[in-house]
């Protein structure tokens, strides 16, 4: 009796360290997937974090570049604005070799873009003045980048600096008068800050 008593203890027992021993690998595959899921959720949240920073951070150095690009436009503008300003005063002041030398210039690139062997060029009185006596030398100026070329008559009309070229028949005209390019700049310039805007807002 006593013998089988010891061999039901010895089994008990036996059986109570097996429940055990599984309950302890249960609990250990429990705790490695529960440290695995929180690893993973541990990643996951950080990803997600990084991914925030990554985007206020990428946001910030758009809208700071973006800034930068503005105040530097801005600064040329005001510049460019200064410096038309500055040229418009200045070309009262030019003496007569130079600003014949510049209407001369003028009147040349107008008839080459135009195309006209006679031309019709309106200046104003002190302009049309300087260009008769030196009519010769007008004539020759053009000849030079287009040989073809052969008169012009000349008005004192224009009541500012620069050249206004037609046909004879008026068909046909190009302004370069100084004001027209001073607004052809301005335009140019307002053109390039605009692009600059629509690059930026991409």
């Amino acid at each position: 009796m006593k013998h089988i008593e010891e061999e039901i203890r010895r089994r008990t027992q036996s059986t109570i360290e097996k429940v055990i021993s599984r309950a302890e690998k249960i609990r250990e595959r429990e705790l490695i997937l529960a440290k695995r899921n929180k690893e993973e959720i541990v990643s996951e949240a950080k990803s997600k974090i990084d991914e925030v920073i990554n985007a206020q951070r990428n946001s910030l150095k758009a809208q700071l570049k973006l800034e930068y690009r503005l105040k530097e436009e801005k600064f040329k503008e005001e510049l460019s604005s200064l410096l038309l300003n500055e040229t418009k005063k200045a070309v009262n002041d030019l003496d007569d070799n130079t600003l014949l030398a510049a209407h001369k210039n003028l009147i040349k690139e107008a008839v080459v873009i135009l195309g006209f062997k006679k031309v019709h060029i309106k200046v104003n009185k002190k302009v049309s003045f300087l260009i008769k006596s030196q009519y010769e030398n007008v004539v020759g100026f053009i000849r030079e980048q287009f040989p073809e070329f052969e008169s012009f008559d000349i008005d004192d009309s224009l009541n500012s600096y620069g050249v206004v070229v037609s046909s004879l028949d008026k068909r046909e005209s190009f302004n370069n008068t100084f004001e027209r390019r001073f607004k052809r700049f301005d335009e140019n310039f307002r053109e390039r800050i605009l692009n600059t805007l629509k690059k930026y807002e991409k």
